[in-house]
């Protein structure tokens, strides 16, 4: 019951992402693999397979326990820095949220990676995760994984029967293979490749930079992300936002607020009489002089979770920003 109700409560989460309007329009190729019917099987798959991934790991958690302490430590240990390796070796792809230090990005990614290889989560086969092909692949090695804990663990191994050690592990990887069959079956069959798919976070944001038309969308893909995952065309950037601040300053549209224009590079406002002298103008219309108190914006526990404080009374507070 505790492995269901994980399941239940961790994929409810993926599900909900995925459904969600926003999100769906922000990135249409990594999210919209629920269909329009079959949601009940899908969201049964994904929890199935989930139970199945948190049996087999918990159980080799406890055989390899039992059998060695450092057996377990390597198991746990061994992938986490081959994840990582593979995080930093991946052009952009490292950093989570610029707002947040490197000890923080640090934890969530031991986190992420402890949970998803525990669990399957299904979040972690976005490009910002583990990717398509790092989410099955690690979900295929972990499940094979059982085969050799099972076999090195022998007979009695933690006072259980060698039958019994068997049984678990074959019973859960069977059930998991025909729960990964049921979901491929019941998704889009336009989002399936999205799950064997080695896009980093970088390529997906460059493919989001040139896709959308919408500038408050073409702005979230890449000056609200860490400038290293765009970095490679942040020329292109640069040329976008300098030809467009003008009208943007002008016309005022209600996403350009100014926890966004906190977020846009000094060397980009140049156009519009200079970075320093734009934040300074829309800081005191707002009554905070010197741009102090927007800047302190830019670093508040809501805006790191994607709750924007809209200064104007007339527009609101709390608006939420689309999320990927």
């Amino acid at each position: 019951m505790s492995i269901m109700a994980t399941a239940y409560a961790l994929q409810t989460m993926t599900y909900d992402f995925d459904i969600d309007p926003v999100r769906r329009r922000y990135d249409p190729k990594t999210h919209g693999y629920v269909p329009d019917k079959n949601r009940g099987l899908v969201f049964g798959a994904m929890m199935s397979f989930s139970a199945c991934t948190m049996t087999s790991q918990i159980f080799n958690a406890v055989l390899l326990y039992k059998r060695s302490r450092t057996a377990l430590a390597l198991y746990l240990v061994v992938p986490m820095v081959l994840y990582f390796a593979r995080k930093l070796l991946r052009r952009g792809d490292f950093w989570v949220n610029k707002n947040v230090p490197l000890l923080g990005n640090c934890c969530w990614h031991v986190a992420g990676k402890l949970i998803a290889d525990f669990t399957a989560w299904t979040m972690a086969y976005s490009p910002g995760g583990s990717g398509g092909a790092g989410f099955m692949g690690h979900l295929l090695v972990n499940q094979c994984a059982t085969l050799v804990v099972a076999s090195v663990a022998g007979a009695g191994a933690g006072g259980l029967d060698k039958n019994v050690i068997w049984t678990v592990v074959l019973a859960s990887n069977g059930a998991l293979a025909l729960s990964l069959a049921a979901f491929f079956a019941a998704i889009n069959r336009s989002h399936v490749s999205a799950f064997f798919s080695f896009e980093t976070t970088a390529d997906q944001v460059e493919r989001l930079f040139y896709e959308h038309t919408e500038p408050e969308l073409k702005l979230k893909a890449t000056v609200l992300e860490h400038e290293t995952i765009y970095r490679h065309f942040r020329d292109d950037v640069k040329e976008y936002v300098e030809a467009n601040i003008a009208e943007w300053e002008g016309e005022r549209p209600l996403w350009w607020t100014d926890t966004l224009l906190v977020d846009v590079p000094e060397d980009m406002l140049g156009g519009v009489g200079g970075a320093s002298a734009l934040r300074r103008k829309r800081a005191q219309e707002v009554g905070n002089k010197g741009g102090k108190g927007a800047r302190r914006n830019s670093m508040s526990v809501k805006r790191s979770l994607g709750i924007e404080d809209d200064e104007g009374a007339e527009g609101g507070w709390g608006r939420v920003l689309p999320v990927s």
